[in-house]
């Protein structure tokens, strides 16, 4: 890899900030960054806008979201950094029961859950949420300008959220998907989501 400098976009409609979240920022390792907020309003145009202004600084080589409702694994941006793909993905879980895992493959043109990984396995999926999602810069220049995600993206004459219609257009241009399953994030509500939430609801990891 050539020299790293990381846009981290920050998605938040609100004017404060989750404690859960900003303890997490603190204890996360950062290589060199820079930090982008994004636009109030749909969360499809505050990820929009976070890549528009990364891509005016020819310096950033990934952009990295992390959502302000997840506190991230300390080792989130290494962990992710080190597989050195296009596209990676911390693992997170739904805030509500069955408290499913965030990271999809497609049958038949539905997405289904995956639920069956080994542990700490490196997976390659066809969709994702981005809530820890690292993306190198050369991906989104070679998508649609200010397209690159969109709320109630189509897909078969059914709806999915900006984060399926990202992954739905990056895989039409022949990029793989990826999530680092030892890199988990604990989805913030009245419960912290993590794997463990879900293992004792009744699902098991392989090798745990």
């Amino acid at each position: 890899m050539g020299e790293l400098n990381i846009a981290i976009g920050l998605p938040c409609n609100w004017d404060f900030l989750n404690i859960q979240f900003f303890e997490s920022w603190i204890e996360l390792k950062k290589p060199q960054h820079s930090v982008i907020i994004g636009n109030r309003g749909r969360v499809d145009d505050q990820r929009n806008s976070i890549i528009h202004a990364a891509l005016k600084d020819d310096s950033f080589s990934h952009v990295l979201f992390l959502d302000t409702d997840h506190r991230h694994h300390p080792d989130t941006i290494p962990k992710l950094l080190q597989h050195d793909k296009q596209i990676v993905s911390g693992l997170s879980f739904r805030r509500s029961e069955p408290y499913d895992p965030i990271m999809f493959k497609e049958e038949n043109n539905r997405f289904k859950n995956i639920t069956e990984w080994e542990e700490n396995e490196l997976v390659q999926i066809d969709a994702v949420g981005a809530a820890s999602l690292l993306v190198k810069t050369e991906v989104f220049k070679r998508m649609d300008k200010n397209k690159w995600f969109e709320m109630n993206y189509p897909y078969h004459n059914g709806v999915v959220s900006e984060d399926f219609g990202f992954c739905i257009k990056v895989r039409n241009l022949g990029y793989k998907i990826f999530v680092d399953t030892s890199c988990t994030n604990a989805h913030i509500g009245t419960l912290n989501v993590t794997q463990d939430t879900w293992i004792k609801n009744g699902r098991k990891v392989n090798g745990l």
